[in-house]
């Protein structure tokens, strides 16, 4: 059977990561359906899981790291050559005398490239910590050096603040783009990996009907096990049986963050895990779907009573 290589929809099966058949209904390696209804019945609400993947050594990031760089590499030569033609035809450039300048100009570019390249796949260190504020605000852009407000932009700003294991803060910020700032929330707590990927993930993914990718950034249903587009697997923690975690049947909203050693004693939550009272006082969940709701009478994603 032909394999799907491009187009909408799955690229690869999100019950085994293996390339997705054309034509075909269901996947031929594990059985998986395709398409939309493969959870039919099935709640995302507790498929996340519980506690820290343990698919970060996965093989698969390092390849797709390295796919990365050759798609890359590609694009870098499909751009020199296409500007020298360009260049050449318009009459811009001479053939022969112009090549020295243009060489010069290719040299430059390179060199950028090169140094943007190390500074994007050289390995950064992990951490852990908890995320302890959020804030988002519009910042006026101009161009160039003139004041005329034609010249100018605008742009959303958002900034997420950690605060690590060992005290220290770390500040994501993002411009025009709101990811990370829309799946992390206050109090919640983070493991940050650097290693063949970026990538900011949960301690409790419980509530969460849609996991990033950690390869390609895609977000996922919580209920898939491998990337539709890139086959990457999702770092989803231990599985629950149900989001909700305790016998009043409510969804808990308890974060315990692992055993460290502190002062000469274990610690089961450490402070820096701990969810400030605020934040837990503001936040509910749904007692019928389990969605989170921070305030108001009715279940933001159901409409049922809280």
């Amino acid at each position: 059977m032909a394999r799907k290589r491009m187009g909408f929809g799955d690229l690869y099966c999100t019950g085994c990561g293996k390339p997705a058949e054309k034509n075909s209904a269901v996947c031929p390696f594990c059985g998986m359906p395709y398409g939309k209804e493969k959870y039919a019945g099935k709640s995302a609400y507790g498929a996340g899981g519980l506690g820290w993947s343990d698919q970060v050594t996965n093989p698969c990031f390092k390849s797709h790291r390295r796919k990365n760089l050759v798609i890359s590499l590609v694009l870098m030569i499909v751009f020199c050559i296409a500007l020298y033609a360009g260049l050449t035809l318009s009459g811009q450039l001479d053939p022969v005398g112009g090549l020295p300048v243009f060489g010069g100009i290719m040299a430059i570019i390179w060199i950028i490239w090169i140094i943007w390249l190390i500074a994007s796949f050289v390995s950064r260190k992990d951490w852990e910590g908890v995320v302890e504020n959020k804030n988002t605000y519009t910042k006026i852009v101009r161009k160039g050096s003139s004041d005329d407000n034609d010249n100018t932009y605008t742009e959303d700003v958002y900034e997420i603040h950690f605060r690590k294991n060992d005290g220290r803060r770390k500040k994501l910020v993002s411009r025009r783009v709101s990811e990370w700032y829309d799946y992390l929330n206050i109090g919640e707590i983070v493991r940050y990996h650097g290693k063949n990927m970026d990538y900011y993930e949960k301690y409790d993914k419980r509530h969460d009907t849609v996991i990033p990718c950690a390869s390609c950034g895609t977000k996922r249903d919580s209920r898939d096990t491998y990337c539709g587009r890139c086959g990457a697997v999702l770092l989803k923690g231990p599985s629950v049986q149900s989001a909700f975690a305790n016998t009043s049947g409510t969804p808990s909203d308890v974060t315990v963050g692992p055993a460290f050693q502190t002062g000469g004693a274990v610690n089961s939550v450490p402070p820096y895990y701990q969810v400030p009272q605020a934040v837990k006082e503001s936040v509910s969940f749904c007692p019928n779907c389990g969605a989170k709701n921070n305030g108001g009478k009715f279940c933001q994603s159901c409409g049922a009573k809280l």
